[in-house]
């Protein structure tokens, strides 16, 4: 859950927390990628059937990011799956085509705890998407909006600017902005995907050394598979399902 250390998302959290943006009425995410939009691509380990497809390899970063972002957990989800390409050529004799039994695109409605609304679409058969990891938070007050595409910018909306001024504005990352100023020291240089990895890990050795606890944890990796779990349910059995259905006892 790599995206959750990026200061600009922390910005974000930091933002609703506040209540500047007053009460969350509802978090629109998507997470949508072109690495299987290609028919010929092989088949591999992400098209078998006892794995989630797109769902749980991509979407999974936008439900923890969701929970991160909003402050608050899912309690209850609708989804529907589709698989676009029913069969990719074997890796090792494209002649020979392999079934694929997982999902190219899933999307889902849900409820949080908190009273808000919520929704994912996730796809790896999106032309165009890189890291397609995009969200917006629409609030009482205002609404922040972020994309990993461009993941050293946030956008944020207040209802209280002027009539002749309003529309999204542009907060550029900054040393100011938390672990950025670690690695640039001046803003409009940019970090890097892989400085989430640097933070991630500073993150993890630090509280290894004072014997504390940091989040995203294995819990957290656990609670994203519940919900997932539940999401799988919902669009087999053609329902809404209470993420706690899928809580073990």
């Amino acid at each position: 859950f790599i995206y959750t250390h990026n200061p600009m998302v922390v910005q974000a959290r930091e933002l609703i927390q506040s209540g500047k943006l007053g009460k969350v009425v509802s978090f629109h995410g998507q997470s949508d990628m072109e690495n299987s939009a290609d028919p010929s691509i092989p088949h591999r380990w992400r098209d078998y059937d006892a794995i989630s497809g797109a769902l749980g390899d991509i979407g999974a970063h936008m439900l923890a990011l969701s929970d991160y972002v909003v402050g608050s957990k899912i309690t209850e989800v609708c989804g529907k799956s589709s698989t676009v390409f029913t069969e990719r050529p074997a890796a090792d004799d494209p002649s020979r085509m392999l079934p694929v039994g997982n999902d190219d695109i899933f999307n889902v409605i849900y409820t949080y705890e908190n009273g808000a609304l919520g929704n994912l679409v996730t796809s790896r058969v999106a032309p165009g998407n890189k890291v397609g990891e995009r969200f917006e938070v629409q609030c009482t007050k205002g609404a922040v909006r972020f994309d990993q595409e461009r993941m050293n910018e946030l956008e944020v909306y207040y209802h209280t600017d002027a009539p002749d001024d309003q529309g999204f504005k542009l907060i550029r990352g900054m040393p100011e902005h938390g672990e950025y100023g670690v690695f640039c020291t001046q803003a409009g240089l940019g970090i890097s995907y892989i400085d989430l990895m640097t933070i991630q890990a500073h993150k993890f050795l630090t509280a290894v050394a004072e014997g504390k606890t940091v989040k995203p944890d294995i819990e957290s990796g656990f609670e994203v598979n519940v919900l997932i779990d539940a999401m799988l349910k919902s669009d087999q059995e053609h329902r809404w399902v209470k993420v706690s259905e899928c809580e073990p006892m």
